[in-house]
């Protein structure tokens, strides 16, 4: 493919999935040198010619964790050509029912992250004389949708900051740009978070009519792709437009917008998203809001950040089978042993031992023939938790089992934040399993040390979505 006018080393946030995701792998194959940032750090993605993309770790809401990321660009290149701001989220609820807390870290992401960023970077694109400033926004910026209130103005005061943008930075030589999406099929839509107040709703049948409209658009909407390659479009301009809408329906629909009195507008609004029941196939109240992810600012209370990020991890956490080429360094491996020995333990007996193997040729001998374990063939290493019994001082022998599965959650938690993918295999108390372990690892064979479970580690290929598990048929109060 052909260079764009505007390549070179490029930072996009968000680019771990999405929008984000398809705009990095389009601009590396355009030979831009795409750095892709998210909040865990992947293994490196595609390399194509002169093109490439690198996964590096960033918190947009974090201002030290921006400055970090950054500083490993500069250092890596030495300088900066293009940012692209598609780090977002959604909270969805009515305006009266999503508190401050909650308001604000919506703001927080799809707002001041991006102006976090975009502040940090100024100074560079400054002395450089040179550069690109996108901010992905959206058409809800423009029609601000029923129960997506602050989603539409985080957007909206998006817009309007890159306007200011564009006129304070075009003396510098560098130009700021919006790409506005319409409905897109990607993992936003599955991702989409309920304000608390919203399980308890006043709203209830005008939320659940305006959030199945929503979500069936999003399903027919248009691929990535589409944004991707308006995002490349874009950048192959000498002098870059204010606003991008892709798709040629939404570009007919800004239109009309310009052009229709605001009351009929409304009008159009309320007959697309407040007029027809959900289906329940696609959307439910009791699926999608009381078993969905709600913010977990309100579950935890308070607003905490490092909190929140804690409870997010738990919730984002999956078993991860499939793995990049690249190996796990040793501190990294000591990190995660050390995150297990701080697990909860029984009278502080703290019984387990680890094994830590990273040879290729141990990993297939501990995957044997064993189909279950097939995925350490491909790990990058593998931890075993073991209960070592001597250390048992209670008459309650088997509460190592209680102590050993906290201490693996522990490794599991930590790995996910760490950015790596990991599976628990069970190996206590299946007799051929944990007589397969001794031989492989040649453990004592009497039983004081048992295999409690091995833990496959590496960086995944893939990250699978959150599911939907709140479940409150199974949760009883007081009593059975």
């Amino acid at each position: 493919m052909k260079k764009l006018r505007h390549g070179g080393v490029t930072l996009i946030t968000g680019a771990t999935s999405g929008i984000g995701r398809a705009i990095a792998l389009e601009l590396a194959g355009r030979g831009c040198r795409v750095y892709g940032a998210g909040r865990r750090e992947l293994a490196d993605g595609a390399s194509v010619g002169d093109g490439f993309i690198r996964y590096l770790a960033m918190d947009v809401t974090d201002e030290d964790s921006v400055k970090a990321a950054l500083g490993r660009v500069l250092e890596a290149e030495g300088r900066l050509d293009v940012l692209i701001n598609c780090a977002g989220n959604g909270i969805a609820g009515a305006v009266e029912e999503t508190d401050a807390a909650e308001a604000l870290f919506q703001f927080d992401v799809n707002f001041f992250g991006a102006a976090r960023v975009t502040r940090l970077a100024l100074p560079v694109l400054r002395k450089q004389k040179s550069g690109v400033i996108i901010n992905v926004s959206s058409v809800g910026a423009d029609f601000a949708l029923p129960f997506q209130g602050y989603y539409s103005a985080s957007k909206a005061a998006l817009n309007a900051l890159t306007d200011s943008l564009r006129l304070e930075t075009r003396p510098f030589g560098v130009q700021a740009a919006l790409i506005c999406p319409g409905d897109t099929k990607t993992g936003f839509i599955g991702a989409r978070a309920y304000s608390a107040g919203t399980k308890a709703s006043a709203y209830k049948a005008p939320l659940g009519k305006a959030i199945y409209a929503m979500k069936r658009d999003e399903l027919g909407g248009s691929e990535p792709e589409l944004i991707a390659k308006a995002t490349a479009r874009l950048l192959n301009k000498k002098r870059l437009p204010h606003k991008v809408t892709p798709g040629f329906g939404y570009k007919c629909v800004m239109l009309a917008k310009r052009l229709l009195p605001y009351a009929l507008v409304e009008a159009i609004l309320r007959f697309l998203y407040l007029r027809k029941a959900p289906d329940e196939k696609i959307w439910s109240f009791e699926k999608d809001v009381l078993g969905g992810p709600t913010t977990n600012l309100i579950i935890i209370g308070g607003g905490n950040k490092m909190a929140n990020e804690l409870y997010e991890a738990i919730l984002d956490r999956r078993s991860v089978r499939k793995y990049q080429d690249k190996p796990i360094d040793a501190e990294t491996l000591k990190a995660l042993v050390k995150a297990g020995m701080y697990a909860p333990s029984a009278k502080n007996q703290q019984p387990w031992r680890f094994i830590i193997v990273t040879e290729r040729e141990q990993l297939k001998a501990l995957h044997g023939d064993i189909p279950v374990w097939a995925m350490l063939d491909h790990a990058a290493a593998a931890i075993v938790v073991l209960a070592d019994t001597s250390l048992l001082t209670t008459p309650h022998r088997s509460y190592f089992l209680e102590d050993c599965g906290a201490c693996a959650e522990n490794i599991l938690l930590a790995a996910h934040a760490l950015g790596l993918g990991a599976v628990w295999l069970g190996t206590h108390p299946v007799p051929e399993r944990e007589a397969h372990a001794r031989e492989v690892l040649g453990l004592p064979d009497d039983d004081v040390i048992v295999p409690f479970c091995v833990i496959a580690l590496g960086y995944p290929a893939a990250l699978p979505e959150r599911p939907a598990r709140w479940d409150e048929s199974r949760v009883k109060w007081e009593r059975w």
